[in-house]
C-alpha cells in the first residue's frame, strides 16, 4: 500500500483524512497534550508554594505568639523584682 492509498483518520472523531491533515492534526493535539501537562505542573507547583506560604504564616504567627508570651513573662518578673524592692 503506498502513501497515496493508506486511510487515516481523525483521533478525535474517526473521520477520513489526507495523510498531511492527518499529520498537522496529530500534531497540534500532542502540542495541546504537552501544554496542557506543562499546566498541570505549573498548577501543582503553585499550590505547593501556597500550601508552604501558608505553613510559613503559621510558623511566623506561633513564634510570634511566643515571643509575646516571653515577653510578657519578663515584664511580670520584672514587676515581681520591682514590688518586693518596694515591700523591703
Amino acid at each position: 500500500m503506498d502513501k497515496t492509498t493508506q486511510v487515516f483518520r481523525c483521533p478525535l472523531c474517526e473521520s477520513l483524512l489526507t495523510r498531511e491533515k492527518w499529520i498537522k492534526i496529530t500534531g497540534q493535539w500532542d502540542e495541546r497534550q504537552k501544554l496542557l501537562e506543562e499546566r498541570k505542573k505549573e498548577i501543582e507547583n503553585h499550590k505547593k508554594t501556597i500550601l508552604q506560604a501558608e505553613k510559613d504564616k503559621k510558623l511566623i504567627a506561633k513564634k510570634a505568639e511566643l515571643l509575646g508570651l516571653e515577653k510578657g513573662v519578663k515584664k511580670e518578673r520584672a514587676e515581681r523584682i520591682k514590688m518586693s524592692k518596694i515591700s523591703t
